[in-house]
């Protein structure tokens, strides 16, 4: 940000309009030079200077590990990302939620600290630590002001290496993930979303249900979870860090972790997308007056960039209020108050979605609406305008989602474990600027036939 600032914010390129009083004695040549005394060309430059992002560079860690190093001292903050690949995948079918119960309780002791004093520590030091698990991932992140580095990247050394797994911290942690599950399963989204993978997908980890089930968080038990990380944190990790960092200490603390647990012999496998047979499923949430529905379609994984920038494309041609479901099927024939389309996609395979929420009175006219939409994409060519105004939205969203540190050095380590270049992302935004009104056609041809479609609904 510093950098774009200094580039376009310069006085040399001021151009100001003002109305002023008559007779105030406000004059041109006077606030020009009183401008430019103020705000000196040159000092912007020794600005821009200072702001310099500097140089990404990828160091080899013992066993198999990685750590990407993305300096920018725009501000005086190191975010710092490290991911493996596991997640919910080393998860048995029984211990569902297993993943995000450990994740959760990862960060809550270690052998020097409980969890009341970590959560000190952080607050007095400004700083954030969490942990994440993913279907197929496993992430421990940190954010923190650069001159804490020596004692935030410490406590984060033992958090990865000698969490407590603390007896009562795990049994609030099971009781918390249940109460999240019977309140996301008490709202019509919530179920729905919930249900979705497990009514898509025949196989694990992508059939399993999001935070597993009460019945199987409530028979996790702290071994469970001590167990589940033994095994998770031996395989090789990515670390990215962006931000203002000496890059000596950050190479010492991820050598030393590295060093201590990974095993380049333990390697994950990820597992490929299999489709179930039954395409139609209703679910029913009583004294709702809601219904909820998401049209769903197979499309190629993120390792396809040429189809993945299309499906880009496509999707913010279709979602948000100035898409052409909204404008369709809820400006013109008022059917539902939320009507989109989402995309997402694991390595080699994936889903694109339509969903509406409507009334129970107008499920048979909104799916006419979803495949009024199909068809009209399959018979004639996006408008150019329509194609131009969804590539502005990608681009725009991209960069607006990538301002914080932290959405980098997660991007990185995250694209990374899952064998692709850091600036994949950033590729398939460059390559679906030149997609074109035919390939969009082609696409809807071949992958949105709403007759093959997966349907949920959830109803009253």
């Amino acid at each position: 940000m510093g950098q774009l600032f200094s580039r376009y914010i310069r006085p040399d390129q001021l151009a100001t309009a003002i109305l002023a009083p008559e007779n105030s004695g406000i004059k041109e040549d006077k606030l020009s030079g009183q401008t430019k005394a103020i705000w000196k060309t040159e000092k912007r430059a020794e600005q821009e200077s200072d702001t310099d992002t500097g140089i990404s560079k990828t160091v080899s860690l013992p066993n198999g590990s990685k750590l990407i190093l993305m300096p920018d001292t725009t501000l005086p903050y190191t975010a710092l990302s490290m991911y493996w690949a596991g997640g919910e995948g080393d998860v048995p079918a029984s211990k569902q939620g297993l993943a995000a119960l450990s994740a959760s309780v990862l960060t809550r002791g270690t052998a020097s600290m409980n969890a009341t004093e970590i959560e000190d520590f952080l607050s007095d030091h400004a700083a954030s630590i969490g942990a994440s698990a993913g279907r197929t991932t496993f992430a421990l992140e940190a954010k923190y002001p650069s001159r804490f580095s020596g004692k935030v990247l410490p406590l984060l050394k033992e958090m990865a290496l000698s969490p407590s797994w603390d007896k009562e911290e795990v049994d609030r942690a099971r009781q918390d993930q249940i109460a999240s599950i019977k309140r996301r399963e008490d709202q019509p989204l919530g179920l729905m979303f919930r249900h979705l993978f497990p009514f898509l997908f025949a196989d694990a980890p992508y059939s399993y249900l999001s935070d597993g089930t009460p019945a199987s968080v409530a028979a996790i038990t702290a071994a469970d979870a001590r167990k589940f990380w033994e095994k998770q944190r031996t395989r090789p990790f990515t670390m990215a860090v962006v931000g203002d960092f000496d890059a000596k200490n950050i190479e010492d603390f991820a050598k030393a972790v590295a060093t201590a647990h990974s095993d380049p012999s333990n390697n994950y496998a990820f597992p490929k997308l299999r489709w179930n047979t039954a395409r139609e499923k209703d679910m029913s949430l009583p004294e709702r007056n809601q219904a909820h529905i998401v049209m769903s379609f197979p499309v190629p994984g993120k390792s396809d960039l040429e189809t993945s920038a299309q499906l880009a494309v496509l999707k913010a041609a279709l979602a948000g209020q100035s898409g052409l479901l909204f404008r369709d099927m809820r400006d013109k024939q008022g059917l539902g108050y939320t009507v989109t389309s989402f995309l997402w996609q694991a390595r080699e395979g994936g889903l694109m979605a339509l969903y509406i929420g409507t009334s129970p009175d107008k499920v048979d006219q909104a799916l006419k609406g979803f495949k009024t939409v199909l068809k009209e994409l399959e018979l004639d060519p996006l408008p150019q305008k329509e194609l131009d105004r969804a590539k502005s939205i990608l681009k725009g969203e991209y960069y607006q989602e990538h301002q914080s540190l932290l959405s980098r050095s997660r991007e990185a380590a995250l694209l990374t474990t899952l064998g692709f270049d850091t600036d994949h992302e950033r590729m398939l935004i460059e390559k679906a600027q030149s997609v074109t009104p035919q390939q969009i056609q082609k696409l809807a041809r071949t992958y949105l036939n709403a007759d093959k479609a997966y349907l949920m609904k959830v109803l009253p």
